[in-house]
């Protein structure tokens, strides 16, 4: 759900076309990678509601997913394989 999350500063653009616009230097338009920071992603439990109303259940051993932090920085949800009858359901039907 998350993928290439890249933090720009001014030295990733905006000084090579500063440069240009002043100067008359080249800028090729392209981000630099001295002004890119690439934040390590971290799992955390979520949380949500509707209308205010806490949403319970979601996670956890008997949730239907887990939130991971997959290869090349990704975050997502691996959904369980162990839930009969609900796979692929979203929202899952709540018995309010």
């Amino acid at each position: 759900m998350v993928e290439d999350v890249t933090y720009y500063s001014k030295a990733a653009l905006y000084e090579a076309f500063k440069a240009w616009r002043d100067k008359g230097v080249y800028c090729s338009g392209q981000f630099e990678e001295r002004g890119a920071i690439r934040p390590v992603l971290v799992a955390r439990q979520t949380r949500y509601d509707m209308a205010g109303k806490e949403i319970n259940g979601e996670e956890g051993e008997s949730g239907f997913f887990e939130i991971r932090i997959f290869a090349g920085n990704r975050w997502g949800l691996h959904w369980k394989s162990n839930i009969k009858g609900k796979m692929g359901i979203f929202p899952p039907v709540l018995c309010l």
